[in-house]
């Protein structure tokens, strides 16, 4: 009887093991996911600046907000450990409050990027998007690592 309840306990212990680092690679999966879908919207914005395309207020509004909505979402998929198998640092979590707040800065450029836009300032638009990219490069200098 006791084996039996010892087999069945190093069972569950396995599940839940399993579970665990299923979750994991999930958040990972979903972190990296959103990371590579700012690209598109970042690019969009460039160009508009960069007289690679037309400035549309509407799209370049979109954009800022996906970025805004990014910065709010992405802290809460970095669980401590998950750097495992990826370049995420652990320096993160030693230090997770200034990692934050560049999540943060993130999201406030994004939304000051988003009001700019709504309000057809090609320039403020153009400020937000430099500060994105300051926190963007803040942020993967730090605590990204080489590998």
């Amino acid at each position: 009887m006791r084996m039996r309840v010892a087999t069945l306990a190093l069972a569950a212990i396995g599940v839940l093991s399993a579970s665990v680092a299923v979750s994991q690679d999930d958040v990972i999966a979903k972190r990296l996911e959103l990371m590579k879908a700012l690209g598109p919207s970042l690019k969009t914005v460039s160009q508009m600046l960069n007289g690679q395309s037309e400035f549309n207020a509407d799209a370049a509004e979109q954009a800022m907000l996906k970025v805004a909505d990014h910065g709010k979402q992405l802290p809460a998929l970095f669980p401590e450990g998950s750097h495992v198998g990826t370049r995420a640092s652990e320096l993160i979590w030693s230090e997770f409050d200034q990692f934050t707040a560049i999540y943060a800065d993130l999201e406030a450029a994004g939304r000051a990027g988003a009001e700019a836009a709504a309000a057809n300032d090609v320039e403020g638009v153009r400020a937000a998007l430099d500060a994105v990219g300051n926190a963007c490069g803040s942020c993967h200098e730090k605590y990204r690592t080489a590998g």
